[in-house]
């Protein structure tokens, strides 16, 4: 009994299963792009065999997906496994189109063809364990970055924070300061008075008379400071 599935949805591409794989049987995937084959196509229209591999036994080989071959070959290819046979029938939009490939096939050509995957394989160089650890490499990268992207934005609002908390104690010292200048007024020099003194005597002689009556005044008011010789007083005249 046969599967027959419609892979274009238009009908173009119509894969008949003839045999299948083993339930475990790998596929073509991004790993493993390159999928050999044995196939034999021939005319719908005439049943003429146009190319076969079985003749020479020979092993056809591509890498799926990438339009190396007719577009019914990446649609069918891309679902088969290993050991799975399949008829495909692909009409001209699929195959050859309007222009054929002569001499062999006609213009507007509907093609049959019997494919046998073979084996799937990574591109050349490239084999399963260093796939394997380049995904790994990249998942670890991935993480890393992830990491380093999280501690850029934990010390990034670490910074903010800190430069929040500093402002704040700014504005908290210039807060203090204006509350305690408040009822402070400028301090004044009080210089002796000279109203009624002889301005034609000494300096020294009218700073000695001034300070005699600041000794007086303070004596007089039971001051319990002692007393020390007169300092010299600047004042704002000039003799």
């Amino acid at each position: 009994m046969s599967d027959t599935i419609d892979l274009s949805g238009d009908g173009g591409v119509i894969k008949k299963i003839t045999k299948r794989a083993k339930p475990d049987a790998i596929a073509p995937s991004d790993d493993l792009p390159l999928a050999d084959v044995h196939y034999e196509g021939r005319l719908e229209e005439s049943g003429e065999v146009f190319d076969s591999t079985r003749e020479d036994n020979t092993i056809f080989s591509f890498e799926v997906g990438t339009g190396s071959v007719i577009k019914a070959w990446d649609l069918a290819v891309k679902t088969m496994k290993v050991g799975e046979i399949a008829e495909i029938t692909c009409k001209a939009d699929y195959a050859y189109g309007s222009a054929g490939s002569p001499p062999d096939i006609p213009p507007e050509a509907t093609l049959i063809f019997e494919v046998e995957l073979v084996a799937c394989r990574p591109r050349k160089g490239a084999t399963l364990d260093s796939i394997s650890g380049d995904k790994a490499r990249l998942e670890e990268l991935r993480k890393q970055r992830e990491l380093a992207a999280s501690v850029k934005e934990e010390e990034k609002k670490r910074r903010e924070e800190a430069k929040a908390a500093a402002a704040a104690r700014i504005q908290a010292k210039l807060d203090a300061k204006k509350g305690s200048g408040k009822g402070k007024g400028k301090s004044k020099i009080r210089w002796p008075s000279l109203r009624g003194k002889d301005l034609s005597r000494k300096p020294s002689e009218i700073m000695h008379e001034v300070s005699w009556h600041r000794h007086h005044n303070s004596q007089s008011k039971n001051s319990t400071r002692p007393w020390t010789n007169a300092r010299k007083v600047e004042t704002p005249f000039n003799w």
